[in-house]
């Protein structure tokens, strides 16, 4: 469920055109539309509404795999 909201935002929020939930659920086979609203809206709710992605965060992670 996790990782299904986070794709269905990120494709929204990098892409101009996006998809429907209704795509995204007849993609899942196991999620209907509302479910996939539910996704998105506590995924967002996880990450306090910031979708932005910045440098050190990028940089934090990457330290960790050089390691």
């Amino acid at each position: 469920r996790i990782l299904l909201g986070a794709a269905v935002l990120a494709h929204k929020y990098v892409h101009d055109e996006r998809l429907s939930n209704s795509y995204w659920a007849k993609v899942s086979e196991i999620f209907s539309c509302e479910s996939i609203g539910v996704m998105e809206r506590d995924f967002l709710m996880v990450v306090d509404y910031d979708l932005q992605v910045q440098e050190y965060d990028i940089m934090g992670h990457h330290e960790g795999l050089r390691a």
